[in-house]
């Protein structure tokens, strides 16, 4: 007895036609019919009555449709844990946010990697203001954010951004290409052009109250570090970039100079949907990332880590 003629029996019986279950498995009647056969000489019993114009189980056919139906959905269900297995194997962690929010994910996605070796992680490129919808469509599993609250059922971390520093990016020959370092006014003399998303030194965020700095205020935000590159070459204005992006960003005609080392101005809140108490890639992402905050803070770092909804 095989399964193949066992599902055979059941779409016939289902169906209660030959002809109308070799349509539905799409094979020939005399294929569904030799199956059934075969089925019937391994059990010994007829299973169908087949002198009427509709067929019928016998009373064999009748004790054994239970139990098939039963074998095949456990059949099913093997195959369906084999697959689920197979599939977290090659199982995608789908991360939404802007370019600087990869930036501030990396230790914790370092750590996570090593302790997930078969997992892969897929960032895309979400803005901002659809990030919370991305999410809750399913269409990515974390996304990063500049909220600090965000709806249920959505839940929530707090992920402050702990600058690592800024570099202005100039052509060289602008004034102050020489410069080993920039003082912060640098940042309010001329336009900026900036990274979507990306968190500035505070500096920045406080020139609109500082009655002493110029009210200028002026910004090219640029979706990515190559944009931002070719905005500053053009004219377009003086670029601030994180000081570990600057070694990518330093091409031929421009200069990178330090900044002294400051706060970021704004932080960065980690959204992920309920899981219903499944454990998954995304808590044990999330997990890794409370660690690292908690790390952080014992080492009186300005950071605090805690799962909020």
């Amino acid at each position: 007895m095989e399964l193949g003629e066992l599902k055979v029996f059941v779409t016939v019986a289902t169906e209660h036609s030959f002809s109308r279950a070799a349509i539905k498995l799409c094979r020939t009647q005399p294929a569904v019919s030799q199956a059934v056969r075969r089925l019937e000489e391994d059990l010994g019993e007829l299973l169908f009555d087949r002198s009427t114009k509709f067929v019928r189980l016998t009373q064999a056919g009748d004790a054994l449709l239970p139990e098939a139906i039963r074998l095949l959905q456990m059949a099913d269900e093997a195959v369906a844990t084999v697959r689920r297995l197979s599939e977290r194997d090659r199982a995608v962690l789908r991360i939404g946010g802007d370019e600087p929010d990869a930036h501030s994910l990396l230790p914790a996605l370092s750590t996570f990697l090593l302790q997930q070796p078969h997992l892969s992680v897929e960032f895309r490129r979400v803005p901002d203001l659809d990030v919370l919808a991305e999410v809750g469509a399913g269409t990515i599993d974390i996304g990063i954010t500049t909220r600090e609250r965000v709806p249920a059922p959505l839940f929530s971390v707090p992920v402050p951004v702990v600058s690592t520093g800024f570099c202005v990016l100039l052509p060289k020959s602008h004034p102050f290409a020489s410069w080993r370092e920039l003082p912060m006014t640098i940042l309010h003399s001329d336009r900026l052009v900036t990274l979507a998303g990306m968190p500035l030194p505070e500096a920045v965020a406080m020139s609109a109250t500082d009655d002493s700095a110029p009210p200028t205020g002026l910004f090219v935000v640029m979706p990515g570090l190559d944009s931002l590159k070719h905005a500053v070459a053009n004219g377009l204005g003086i670029g601030i970039v994180p000081r570990a992006a600057v070694s990518s960003l330093t091409p031929a005609g421009l200069v990178a100079i330090p900044l002294p080392a400051g706060r970021a101005a704004s932080a960065r809140t980690l959204v992920y949907r309920d899981t219903d108490g499944q454990r998954t890639a995304v808590e044990d992402f999330v997990e890794v990332l409370q660690c690292a905050g908690e790390d952080r803070a014992s080492q009186n770092a300005p950071i605090a880590m805690r799962a909020a909804r």
